[in-house]
């Protein structure tokens, strides 16, 4: 079957009505016949290529390696080159990530990612939107992972990431406690351990909060590196509040406060003053402070001074930043 006034590929092309001229010879009339079928398809299938080009994912995480149960931040920065506004989040599942042992088998996810609701891009602009996925995949087993970020654009096309590497680490024991939670029906318990890692020839220091039998990690909470020469002071104060003190150089030192419930409320950097060393001392009434050595204020320090805002401003030669 065929459309009257085409012809198909086995019959004649019809001579043009203008008037007698030099007929194509049916092989080259055919050749290009077929030459532009073949550009006109190829031009429709590179159409969303072209669209989703416009469009850039960078996908990023604050480590390179990571303890089982530890919080695994993933940033997805989209970038809008378009030419025109485009609104994301209106569908579900508009964002996926994919997680897969470097060997080859795919990880176990074990609940959908929350819905970030929409937001929008102005041309030539980006924004960054960040997720826990700690929660949602089966990171349990050391190993080398791969992670990859998915996007469906509002045309419906996906744009996929480059994939980032990460590896999950073991952590040896230094220190455990066990907790009661004030407060809690039945006197609810908890366990404290202090872990170390090893990773690219620095050791690195965590505070794992569990269950009683270990079999559930209610928080994991990185310290930062320690020193191989001093070991980190943990003292544990009578609203079964975590104190430790840990040497992060030859002559600074960290000092934070945990929650039961694996909350940061203070974190301060001591120096040594007069070769006296700070360290955590309980008075008889159960509460605990630090004494000695001299306090450093910085900008790491919790609670969070407040950043002035033109320092806090940032600008872009090729777009303006959106966080979400």
């Amino acid at each position: 079957m065929f459309t009257p006034g085409f012809a198909t590929d086995s019959s004649v092309p019809p001579r043009s009505s203008r008037g007698p001229g030099p007929a194509l010879p049916l092989s080259l009339h055919s050749l290009i016949y077929h030459l532009v079928k073949r550009l006109f398809l190829l031009a429709l299938s590179l159409l969303p290529m072209a669209l989703s080009a416009q469009i850039d994912a960078r996908l990023s995480l604050a480590q390179e390696a990571y303890l089982p149960g530890e919080s695994l931040e993933a940033a997805v920065q989209i970038s809008n080159f378009t030419g025109r506004r485009l609104t994301f989040g209106r569908e579900p599942l508009w964002l996926r990530f994919n997680i897969e042992a470097i060997e080859g088998s795919v990880v176990n996810q074990l609940s959908d990612i929350a819905e970030s609701g929409a937001f929008s891009l102005d041309p030539s602009t980006r924004g960054t939107i960040r997720y826990d996925l700690q929660p949602h995949f089966d990171l349990s087993r050391p190993g080398r992972y791969r992670l990859t970020a998915i996007i469906v654009t509002p045309d419906r096309e996906e744009v996929i990431s480059s994939p980032v590497n990460f590896e999950v680490i073991r952590g040896s024991r230094l220190w455990e406690r066990e907790i009661g939670l004030p407060g809690t029906a039945g006197n609810e318990q908890r366990k404290y351990l202090l872990q170390q890692a090893n990773y690219l020839k620095e050791v690195r220091l965590y505070v794992r909060i569990t269950d009683l039998s270990e079999s559930v990690t209610f928080k994991v909470i990185p310290l930062g590196r320690m020193v191989s020469f001093a070991r980190p002071q943990p003292v544990v104060d009578r609203k079964s509040q975590l104190h430790i003190l840990n040497q992060i150089t030859a002559e600074d030192y960290m000092y934070m406060l945990i929650t039961p419930e694996g909350v940061v409320t203070k974190r301060e950097t001591y120096g040594m003053i007069l070769d006296r060393r700070p360290q955590i001392r309980m008075n008889d009434e159960g509460d605990a402070a630090v004494i000695g050595g001299e306090r450093h204020r910085k900008t790491s320090d919790a609670p969070v001074a407040p950043v002035p805002a033109k320092a806090a401003a940032k600008t872009d030669e090729s777009a303006h930043e959106k966080t979400r």
